[in-house]
């Protein structure tokens, strides 16, 4: 009696390319998504832009119904969105996708009317309709795990002195609005001692 052997192979690659999809493509796509909100009593007139490597810059002008525009800027790296609190919120007349930070910590970078604002543990992007609220909760979703491989890959330091060279040249002067730092960061008496200068 001949045994007859069957093998089926099962093609993973569309999987894949679904969950391997450029981060770029998926920033241009929520791009695409994020658009003009009409409210009751406003307009919201919003952008996302790629800063570098996974953060970004949203940011939108609400316009009230006399034309005066209050501009605000929100800056956060996707590889901090935890994508379980990935959530559509209404309230009243506006619908929103909430971007929450993983355990609740304040990373999200907020500007009001060019002055900056506390830190933020979410962002919170409008939508025009439910359908357009889906697809932008979907392409969020979608940003977070290529997001999380390139700031993983970013930063790849072995030593002791390669890590403290990092830290020395990454502490610099900071300005925000009418608002500055000096700052320098130097080596202290000990190993792992550092002295902030500001």
């Amino acid at each position: 009696m001949k045994k007859l052997l069957v093998l089926i192979f099962i093609s993973s690659a569309p999987l894949a390319n679904a969950q391997n999809e450029d981060f770029g493509d998926l920033i241009s796509k929520l791009q695409a998504a994020i658009v003009k909100v009409q409210t009751g009593s406003k307009t919201i007139e919003q952008k996302l832009e790629l800063i570098e490597f996974s953060s970004v810059r949203y940011s939108y002008d609400e316009v009230d119904q006399k034309g005066v525009k209050v501009p605000h800027t929100n800056e956060f790296n996707f590889a901090d969105i935890d994508p379980y609190a990935v959530r559509q919120v209404t309230q009243k007349d506006v619908l929103m996708i909430v971007l929450a930070v993983k355990n609740k910590q304040k990373l999200a970078k907020i500007t009001k009317a060019g002055e900056s604002e506390p830190y933020d543990e979410q962002v919170s992007i409008y939508a025009s309709d439910v359908d357009n609220a889906r697809v932008i909760l979907e392409l969020a979703k979608k940003c977070i795990p290529p997001a999380e491989k390139i700031t993983n890959s970013k930063l790849k330091l072995g030593s002791y002195d390669e890590m403290t060279a990092w830290m020395l040249k990454s502490v610099k002067d900071v300005s925000l609005g009418s608002k500055a730092v000096n700052q320098a960061l130097a080596k202290g008496e000990f190993t792992g001692n550092f002295v902030l200068n500001q």
